[in-house]
């Protein structure tokens, strides 16, 4: 479907303008940094659309880090977009994951854009993998369920053949176990520079795009695969180049109940063994787009259909760490100070709701909100970005 028309688009920039706050997009701000992460839509090659570009420039012009999903192999559009950000702005990524070069899926990268005058890139950047052994453990351990899945899968396809029906491949099927990430997620070393003689503030950040796959099992099964990785490393600490973890990306996460999914993820940490949430020495966990933020009603939610709280930004912090936020500040986002610690969701599609027909996105009816999600789709990406405010330490 055609995305917005140009005098379309002339409006929405003209409402954005008049009050970026109203729709959750950041405002820049002398001491503090916004780090950010954003599932762009197969950001690929130049496109003629320039409008899409510009809107595009408008929010990642006000972060400090954006960690950024589904670059495509072609890296003209990613460019294109430093490009127009101008020299302030550094790009780096990784090479391409969820797919060998030549086969079937969608390989896509993952990027960071940052500010080097505010963010400091360091010397560590890697990805996370599950080693070969450990992907042989598991396969020892679920033989016989492996076994069966793939018996199912050809006579399923022997059915399908009867029937003149293509072929389903292992990327068309929910696998029964995790084995390893889909795509690998993309690891940098990063810190906020101090001022005034403060200590700078590093961490590793983390950016990652988990499965959607066939299931919410499936897919959950991916997402506690990494929280265990990431529990593992953090009680690690003397080893880590930083002791401070910042996971950044679309996590895919769904669970029952929203009431419950802080309480899964504290559950499933117990049960790792871990300490990182109790104990004098423990460091904290903070997943903020799980809590209700105290300007809002309810939960942010992330995708452009305004149902789903898929995107992430979360901390895993150290003991000693004082220049980054714990849970308990959660409460109290954006209730301080102009540069104080908050965080968001860039909702364009009620930005794009009230320019084109005058009305809350939820006050829409069922073909006006398919023609916002096509047209944001089309044009921009069917998640919104969402950010974090991190005061500067020593400002």
């Amino acid at each position: 479907m055609a995305g917005f028309s140009e005098q379309q688009w002339q409006a929405i920039n003209t409402k954005l303008s008049q009050n970026p706050k109203r729709y959750g997009c950041p405002i820049r701000r002398n001491d503090s940094v916004v780090i950010g992460s954003f599932n762009a839509l197969k950001l690929g090659k130049d496109g003629d659309n320039k409008k899409r570009w510009n809107f595009l420039k408008r929010f990642v012009s006000r972060c400090d880090l954006l960690a950024i999903q589904e670059v495509m192999d072609d890296l003209s559009g990613i460019r294109r977009l430093k490009k127009m950000l101008g020299s302030s702005f550094e790009l780096i990524v990784s090479d391409t994951t969820g797919a060998i070069p030549g086969a079937r899926g969608l390989r896509e990268r993952l990027a960071f854009l940052y500010r080097p005058d505010r963010i400091e890139l360091k010397e560590l950047t890697s990805d996370i993998t599950y080693d070969r052994s450990v992907v042989i453990s598991k396969l020892k351990q679920d033989i016989k369920i492996w076994k069966k899945f793939f018996k199912d899968l050809d006579d399923t396809n022997k059915q399908r053949a009867q029937q003149g029906k293509d072929k389903l491949g292992l990327s068309d099927v929910e696998h029964p176990k995790f084995l390893t990430f889909i795509r690998n997620p993309h690891c940098a070393s990063f810190s906020i520079k101090g001022r005034g003689g403060a200590s700078s503030v590093g961490f590793l950040a983390i950016n990652a795009h988990l499965l959607y796959g066939q299931s919410e099992e499936e897919r959950t099964r991916e997402f506690y695969a990494l929280l265990e990785w990431l529990v593992r490393r953090a009680k690690q600490s003397k080893r880590m180049y930083y002791k401070n973890i910042i996971l950044m990306g679309d996590l895919n996460m769904e669970f029952d109940s929203p009431d419950s999914r802080y309480s899964d993820i504290v559950k499933l940490l117990i049960e790792l063994n871990s300490n990182l949430l109790t104990g004098q020495s423990a460091a904290r966990v903070n997943f903020p787009f799980l809590n209700v933020h105290p300007d809002q009603t309810s939960l942010f939610n992330t995708n452009a259909r305004k149902d789903k709280t898929f995107d992430h930004v979360a901390f895993f912090i150290d003991k000693n760490e004082t220049g980054l936020p714990f849970d308990s500040q959660n409460q109290q986002a954006g209730q301080g100070g102009l540069n104080d610690y908050d965080f968001g969701v860039f909702d364009f599609p009620e930005l794009f709701a009230q320019t084109i027909h005058g009305k809350n996105f939820f006050q829409l009816n069922k073909t006006q909100i398919k023609s916002i999600y096509s047209k944001s789709k089309a044009d921009v990406s069917d998640h919104m970005p969402i950010w974090v405010r991190i005061p500067i330490p020593g400002s």
